[in-house]
């Protein structure tokens, strides 16, 4: 067996020695090289592609049978790439992250079944020329910022479940279906300046001498028009879309209201003012119910999630009937313990356009079947922290300190690397928003003679929320990377774990 490893310049691919080593290859420049002999396999290495290394590719490949073609890409790749994935039928996308060895195997087997087959058919040419980049767009807007001749308006698209449907789909597969649904979007602005990628899975179309109103009206029917297309693939896209009006704006005020879009950093009168609207309706045209008699329809496998004091639990499940608006699924033993304490749970799958919220009507531990009833699609991501979470087994008190500012409250729940707090909340809540701050607590150690290590901590305020009625807050805080403390933290929450999953298994003995 043979192979061929092409790469532009440089290559950091850590695979590729391996790759060689197993399947006899030779590393070349396309730079360099004018045409190439005949391999079983060619690996390609790019860190970006262009028009000129496209055409380049094509011309070195275009006179193989059948060629067995891999990509290798970074986490930085832009929309050219996987367009020249298709456009050479390539077998499968590669990343850095995957094992080497599996990715040898996969090889291989593909190899031996790969006489006149090839896994992608190429059904038409995606021209993403059109989708312009986030520097295009900027120098396009001051420019036109600083005449302010004409009305100044964008509509922003915002695709938040692209890693969620990839997890399903599969990378190349994902890519096909993003750029389908970005060309059919695109199509729908006839009179737009400009289309552009400001961010990954971020759009943005820049409009002119359109007034606000009628942008308002246009970003509706476009919302409207593409959830209607995307209710009738089995993978559905969950997009906001904002209408953002630039009169007497600069650039940099531009770029803030983009980012604070892009990272919902709004409050509800911002999202809905003279200069900003923001629209979404999703629900009118996808609803629980599509999605839930789709997924039965299909007998699709999916996820039940619950969190037992921050300890996540999730088991697969599947609709095992479906009578008026109930319907029966099946579930494991642990997550029916925690299911009936807490009497709901969240369905998950890259199939749904958001998690899915039920009320446990009936629950049948001996059979393990319940009935769910009461759908609602969740706004957030119920499990939305990067790490696993746990309850301490006692209220700790905490400190929070940001330049003669002091909070004190409670720890409701901790990470690795982030923390939830208690507080009342009061105008300085507001003022340590996104902010560094100092935290100070005793955490429980056993190993301490008494029974506690004190930490002091610095990080980044990220989200504050409402909590309950008596004028409480939630604050979420991810520590700073580089602590000492980070070890005990660590072997806080792995001991605690371990606390509340010998906690589930006794239950699950009782029931």
């Amino acid at each position: 067996m043979s192979l061929c490893h092409l790469y532009s310049e440089q290559t950091s691919s850590l695979h590729v020695e391996q790759l060689k080593e197993v399947l006899e290859g030779v590393s070349l420049d396309i730079n360099n090289i004018d045409i190439i002999d005949d391999y079983d396999v060619y690996i390609i290495e790019l860190e970006q592609a262009t028009k000129e290394i496209s055409l380049k590719l094509r011309s070195l490949l275009k006179a193989k049978v059948n060629p067995l073609i891999y990509f290798i890409i970074s986490a930085k790749h832009n929309l050219i790439l996987f367009q020249l994935t298709y456009l050479l039928g390539t077998k499968d996308v590669i990343t850095q992250g995957q094992d080497t060895n599996k990715i040898i195997s996969k090889i291989i087997s593909n190899i031996k079944s790969n006489n006149t087959n090839q896994e992608l058919v190429i059904d038409e040419v995606y021209n993403l020329d059109l989708i312009s980049s986030r520097i295009s767009f900027l120098n396009l807007l001051e420019e036109k910022l600083e005449k302010q001749t004409k009305f100044i308006n964008a509509i922003t698209i915002n695709i938040h479940n692209v890693n969620k449907i990839q997890k399903e789909l599969g990378l190349v597969a994902l890519e096909k279906y993003l750029n389908r649904t970005l060309l059919f979007m695109e199509s729908l602005f006839e009179e737009k300046l400009i289309f552009s990628q400001y961010e990954r899975n971020f759009y943005i179309v820049l409009l002119e001498d359109t007034d606000f109103e009628d942008i308002k009206e246009m970003a509706n029917e476009f919302h409207h028009i593409v959830l209607d297309d995307i209710a009738h693939e089995e993978f559905k896209f969950m997009i906001d879309v904002f209408t953002v009006n630039f009169d007497d704006k600069t650039i940099d005020d531009a770029i803030t209201i983009f980012n604070s879009i892009k990272n919902k950093e709004l409050t509800f009168t911002q999202m809905h003012s003279e200069s900003l609207e923001y629209t979404s309706q999703t629900q009118g045209v996808i609803t629980e119910k599509s999605v839930l008699d789709e997924a039965y329809k299909k007998q699709v496998s999916f996820k039940l999630l619950n969190i037992y004091n921050g300890l996540v639990i999730t088991t697969p499940s599947k609709i095992l009937k479906k009578v008026d608006d109930n319907i029966y699924i099946s579930f494991e033993q642990l997550q029916g313990v925690v299911m009936k304490m807490e009497k709901q749970t969240i369905l998950q799958s890259g199939i749904f356009l958001q998690d899915i919220l039920a009320d446990i009507k009936v629950i049948d531990s001996k059979k393990k079947i319940a009935i769910l009833e009461n759908f609602g699609f969740l706004n957030t991501n119920a499990n939305s922290r990067k790490y696993a979470r746990v309850t301490t087994s006692r209220k700790i008190p905490i400190s929070l300190a940001y330049i003669g500012i002091t909070l004190n409250g409670n720890i409701l729940d901790l990470s690795i690397k982030s923390i939830a707090i208690k507080s009342k909340y009061t105008k300085n809540v507001e003022t340590i928003k996104y902010k560094i701050i100092s935290i100070s607590f005793n955490i429980p150690n056993y190993r301490f003679d008494n029974g506690y290590t004190q930490l002091k901590l610095n990080a980044k305020v990220i989200v504050v929320l409402p909590l309950d009625s008596d004028g409480n807050c939630k604050i979420v805080c991810d520590f700073e990377d580089g602590s000492d403390d980070e070890s005990i933290i660590k072997e806080y929450v792995y001991d605690r774990q371990k606390e509340l999953i010998i906690e589930i298994k006794k239950m699950s003995k009782l029931n």
